[in-house]
């Protein structure tokens, strides 16, 4: 049986026995592109769009590429750095709002495609928190179903649903996949282990519901990005978002979900080693770091610059970047947090 020790950064006693993240892993598409290729067609210009969003450039996805194959290619990614083979998942939860058909779910097309046999796979969709929800519930449920080895993965490609002659969209988003495998330590029943997250706090404020939407709608212009990747029709569904209020709610949202999660585990904000917040927008994310106080700079991780706005993917995308260049260590307390339709907010706090 591990041994009881006492956490003087949180002040309550943990098992040493904890569960881990052992891997990641992400997946980009083939084609980058940049503002200055949107310019070409939309009234804006590189030094606007990277002033006003903090995005240089961003990925698509070709006509062979598609959330199912991002998320795969994270996945098996994650596995690799892990060390583990793909049979020793027994659950796969993923976040994504873009699947290419409504059945059957994207994890079960990805447990399809590594090969995985005997596994509880299935979807959440809460837009750009879908990273967040899945992460708890994966970890709630390796507790309650006895699961030892969880996949976690955030997938969406929003160049299917963005309006590409529409300049308050369209220089926001882009397509990716990100993933993580979540393990409890060999010989440590499930109701013994500690979970990874330390505080989480996730909520859907209803009142904001209508505030990014997509549906179908009449497009405003020629649809030139995606016109490369295959045509689309005359209608969407296209992702429509009322900028300043969803700006300034999903400040608001964040930072009281960063309390929130502080103050359940008895933190302060100088204990994180590492802020990693949804990469919406490089204005809402200065906001948020200012609102609580987090003045180091260092300590605020961002991929928004070259990847946009990944939506679920994005968080796992900054992960598992982080991770690769050896910037998150064994024990630091990563805090996380996004806001996505719905609206969908939340955050956590995560002991790597």
């Amino acid at each position: 049986m591990s041994h009881k020790c006492s956490d003087a950064s949180s002040g309550y006693q943990v098992l040493t026995a904890r569960n881990r993240v052992i891997g990641t892993g992400s997946a980009l598409p083939s084609r980058q592109v940049t503002n200055r290729e949107l310019s070409t067609f939309l009234d804006t210009d590189d030094q606007w769009i990277e002033d006003r969003v903090g995005i240089r450039s961003r990925y698509v996805c070709a006509e062979s590429e598609s959330t199912v194959s991002l998320a795969v290619a994270a996945a098996q990614q994650a596995l690799n750095s892990a060390g583990i083979e793909a049979d020793e998942i027994e659950l796969v939860v993923l976040g994504t709002f873009t699947p290419e058909r409504s059945l059957p779910s994207v994890a079960a097309l990805v447990a399809e495609a590594l090969d995985i046999q005997d596994v509880a796979a299935f979807d959440i969709q809460a837009a750009c928190s879908g990273f967040l929800f899945s992460f708890a519930t994966a970890e709630a449920l390796m507790s309650s179903l006895g699961v030892r080895t969880a996949l976690v993965i955030g997938a969406d490609t929003l160049s299917r649903v963005v309006d590409w002659s529409d300049r308050n969209t369209a220089v926001l988003f882009g397509d990716g996949a990100g993933a993580c495998i979540l393990q409890r330590p060999e010989g440590v029943a499930a109701h013994e282990a500690k979970p990874a997250v330390l505080s989480s706090y996730l909520r859907t404020f209803a009142e904001g519901a209508e505030l990014i939407t997509c549906e179908e709608i009449e497009r405003k212009g020629e649809q030139r990005v995606s016109s490369l990747l295959g045509e689309r029709g005359e209608k969407g569904p296209f992702l429509q978002m009322k900028g300043r209020s969803v700006f300034k709610a999903g400040v608001q949202l964040m930072t009281a979900s960063i309390f929130q999660v502080l103050k359940s585990a008895s933190l302060s904000i100088e204990e994180v080693s590492l802020f990693i917040p949804h990469q919406s927008n490089i204005r809402m994310i200065e906001s948020v770091a200012e609102n609580i106080d987090l003045k180091d700079q260092t300590k605020i991780a961002t991929t928004i610059d070259e990847v946009g706005n990944t939506s679920a993917a994005s968080i796992p995308i900054t992960l598992d970047r982080y991770a690769r260049e050896g910037r998150i260590s064994r024990g630091d307390i990563l805090l996380l947090t996004a806001v996505g339709s719905g609206i969908s907010y939340g955050s956590l706090l995560l002991r790597w």
